[in-house]
């Protein structure tokens, strides 16, 4: 059994369009049983965490949810951008505020200028290692690959046991 957790709103669609039980929910209290999953994927939703607690906490939540000797893989955005990224951050900063231009249906529109409003939200850009420490602080997982994949920091790690 797998449980994803994802960010991108075009990805649930997908999965449900195939007939996958998908859950949106908070992945800093995950409501379901410990050590149930075999798999569990997190996408495009680590780096929206503004503190290292609750980063930490959401890698905790993965791992307690896994069984012992079940498989984990989180992407998260890349400081480390490629020249062809349409994403463009300060390359010294790791916190910022990234726009976000909402899809037309549910934009508001800015009475000055008839423009849709862009919404800013928070992204922690990820550095070389820094998932990887995450995984090994949470104190129950061994890294098996990290990884660099598109403008993004990846990482596959085992649960060892729990806690």
């Amino acid at each position: 059994m797998a449980i994803f957790w994802l960010h991108v709103v075009s990805l649930v669609k997908i999965c449900k369009s195939r007939d996958l039980n998908v859950l949106v929910l908070d992945a800093l209290v995950v409501p379901l049983r410990s050590n149930t999953f075999d798999v569990a994927l997190s996408i495009a939703v680590l780096h929206h965490l503004s503190t290292l607690a609750h980063r930490l906490q959401a890698v905790k939540e993965v791992l307690r949810v896994l069984r012992v000797g079940g498989q984990g893989l989180i992407y998260a955005w890349a400081q480390e951008q490629t020249q062809d990224s349409r994403r463009a951050f300060d390359s010294h900063k790791q916190d910022c505020m990234v726009p976000w231009n909402l899809d037309k249906r549910f934009a508001k529109v800015d009475a000055d200028s008839g423009e849709p409003v862009v919404v800013q939200r928070y992204c922690h850009m990820f550095k070389e290692g820094e998932l990887d420490s995450l995984v090994r602080m949470s104190g129950n997982a061994v890294v098996n690959e990290s990884y660099y994949d598109q403008d993004n920091w990846a990482i596959r790690f085992t649960k060892t046991s729990d806690i």
